[in-house]
């Protein structure tokens, strides 16, 4: 096992400040984020820098209009690390430009298992959440923990790819989430709000009846899966389109999820994943299984074991790069992300987890 640490970049302070120290601290990143990015769009998108620019700077008001500070925070985060903002602006929205312009088109989607699991299934009565985030092994080496100290607003401590404001993660008030990728025939290319800025809308939700606000009261172009659960023992799974939000609960105290439509299915959507990335049918059935033959009993080394899971190598829940894709489509387990919400803790492996030892990261601004 290898034994390697994410960076932290601790921030505080106002929305700008925040987002100056952030590029600031991770400038280098940043700019290799964008690098990559651009080259992405440009090959597989045919959008050179220009017209990235171009279509980012139309994202702005949408962001603007959903969240003013998360707006700021990204404008600081461009004059911190001495980018344009729509570079970081296009940054925040890759997911967009990801998944509704090249992901099915080059036949290559899907990634992330995410679980949750409620007091009366875990060993000690603790709500668990976490997820392996399978992505683009280029983007290894260029994420960092963000550790947020908010004025006005929860604390929060995200995993992000540097230049962005929310991904996965947990706030000070026992809210954690986990994301997955969701392609739909509803999905088009629009400037909405993107979907990282609805993560950082969730992590700044002071309940949970907010954070799922968050998600519903944002203009949306693409779909997407939201996971979220409370230290107090509630979990709620929101899929949503363009024009939809579907809702899925635990069942006996797990809920687990992955890249295909579920309680959404049988309102006339195409699913987009399934036909390319048919593993997706495999994955979040299998963690629940899994978890389930250890009920009452469930703890974080259970999750550790779930997510470590090799079960369809190596489009398996630990994922692991395909030799039948080009490298700019390969996918793979870059990040584990386990969240006891009641203790404020997160175990986290930089890479696959059966390859990269957990992190323990506790810190004192979400505890």
């Amino acid at each position: 096992m290898r034994d390697r640490s994410l960076p932290l970049i601790s921030v505080s302070g106002d929305a700008y400040t925040r987002g100056v120290r952030h590029g600031s601290q991770a400038k280098g990143l940043i700019q290799e984020n964008i690098s990559y990015y651009l080259h992405l769009w440009k090959v597989y998108s045919k959008m050179d820098r220009g017209l990235v620019l171009d279509q980012a700077r139309r994202f702005i008001p949408a962001i603007e209009g959903y969240n003013s500070e998360i707006m700021e925070e990204i404008r600081g985060i461009a004059d911190g690390a001495g980018v344009s903002l729509e570079e970081v602006v296009a940054l925040n929205s890759r997911y967009e430009f990801i998944w509704s312009k090249m992901a099915v088109e080059h036949g290559r989607a899907g990634g992330c298992t995410s679980i949750a699991v409620a007091p009366d299934a875990t060993s000690n009565g603790h709500t668990l959440i976490g997820q392996n985030w399978d992505y683009k092994p280029q983007l290894s080496g260029r994420c960092i923990i963000l550790d947020i100290a908010q004025d006005g607003g929860p604390n929060i401590v995200t995993h992000v790819e540097a230049g962005t404001v929310a991904k996965m993660g947990l706030n000070s008030e026992g809210i954690g989430l986990c994301i997955n990728a969701l392609v739909s025939d509803r999905d088009r290319f629009a400037p909405k709000t993107p979907i990282l800025a609805i993560c950082r809308g969730i992590l700044n939700s002071r309940s949970l009846s907010d954070a799922i606000g968050a998600v519903i009261s944002a203009e949306r172009s693409v779909s997407a899966n939201f996971l979220i659960a409370h230290g107090e023992g509630e979990i709620i799974d929101l899929e949503i389109t363009p024009e939809d939000v579907g809702f899925i609960y635990p069942e006996r105290g797990i809920l687990t999820h992955s890249n295909h439509f579920i309680d959404l299915r049988g309102r006339g959507i195409i699913d987009r994943v399934i036909t390319i990335c048919p593993d997706t049918l495999i994955r979040a059935e299998r963690a629940k299984r899994l978890l389930s033959s250890r009920m009452g009993k469930i703890d974080v080394e259970a999750l550790k074991e779930t997510l470590r899971d090799h079960f369809n190598w190596p489009n398996s829940i630990c994922r692991h790069e395909d030799s039948r894709f080009h490298q700019d489509l390969q996918l793979k387990t870059l990040a584990s992300m386990i969240m006891d919400l009641n203790k404020r803790t997160i175990h986290i492996s930089n890479g696959p987890p059966c390859e990269n030892e957990y992190k323990n990261l506790e810190t004192e601004r979400v505890s």
